[in-house]
């Protein structure tokens, strides 16, 4: 599950490259770790909480990717941390 998030988050940062909407990206984020969540065990308002909380740092992350520019060591420096955004 973990890894299918993380090729989820690679995929959303190339559409934010080709985009530019952070708004965009998270939404669709959101909707990925719903429906992977949809797959677990968990009850579904533990699901809509992880959701809720996962979308509001999606929405910080592809912002604040969006604002600095690309390939920069700035842009590196938010890229690889942001990528713990797959264990919420």
């Amino acid at each position: 599950m973990v890894l299918l998030r993380f090729f989820v988050i690679i995929g959303l940062v190339r559409v934010l490259l080709v985009s530019e909407s952070p708004l965009l990206c998270a939404v669709l984020y959101g909707l990925a770790r719903f429906m992977l969540g949809l797959a677990s065990d968990a009850p579904h308002a533990t699901n809509l909480g992880l959701t809720s909380i996962a979308f509001a740092l999606a929405w910080i992350y592809f912002a604040l990717l969006q604002r600095v520019e690309s390939g920069s060591l700035v842009w590196w420096l938010i890229a690889l941390p942001g990528i713990a955004l797959i264990l919420v």
